[in-house]
């Protein structure tokens, strides 16, 4: 909950120059958040899935869609990332009669997977039904060191399924984000005033 440390006592050797101030102005903004994370329940819920988008800072589109067709704020990742839906005949959708809990998106990139796409696995540390599907959207399988992360919560690969095709799934369960890291396309996100970066007492 306190800071780390003084920025002074950090090594900045491998930090660009140019950047070493924006990180010492930060250094003091402390990011901790006392709130109980809530687990939200949907029905009939559209899976768009990972869909690359350039331009403007939008790295990709897709998503969760309630059954009206609007994206769920509850399924976003960050404010750049799997915050746009994109056009798709829901009539099309694969019929999934399974209740299933939702974990965000994946991508292979090491710090992003630390820092975003776990934020939501606290909930197996006191899971209730442990026969559920987990499922998830992004490119590509869990593989490596990535699966590993989830084999030694106890989690098995064989509950892991990616969505790589519009699915509507019967029920969703998807347990608030642990921590939150705001696109660094907006620096006055970063700022020392606000709450969109954050972490809370449920990380790991």
């Amino acid at each position: 909950k306190d800071q780390m440390s003084r920025f002074e006592n950090y090594n900045k050797k491998y930090i660009d120059q140019c950047l070493l101030s924006i990180y010492e102005d930060r250094n003091d903004a402390l990011r901790f958040v006392d709130k109980e994370l809530v687990t939200q329940t949907f029905e009939d819920v559209y899976f768009l899935p990972f869909k690359y988008a350039y331009g403007n800072w939008e790295w990709f589109r897709g998503g969760l869609l309630d059954s009206n067709g609007k994206l769920l704020d509850a399924g976003k990742l960050l404010p750049n990332r799997l915050s746009k839906s994109y056009k798709a005949n829901l009539e099309d959708a694969i019929i999934d009669d399974r209740e299933v809990i939702y974990i965000g998106a994946f991508w292979p990139h090491w710090g992003h997977f630390i820092l975003e796409q776990i934020s939501r696995l606290y909930y197996f540390f006191n899971e209730i039904d442990n026969s559920l599907p987990i499922v998830y959207l992004g490119p590509v399988d869990l593989t490596g060191n990535f699966l590993e992360v989830f084999e030694l919560l106890g989690i098995k690969k064989e509950r892991l399924i990616r969505v790589n095709k519009l699915t509507r799934f019967k029920k969703v369960i998807i347990p608030e984000q642990s921590v939150v890291v705001a696109d660094d396309t907006d620096k006055a996100m970063w700022g020392k005033k606000n709450n969109y970066c954050y972490y809370t007492n449920n990380n790991f």
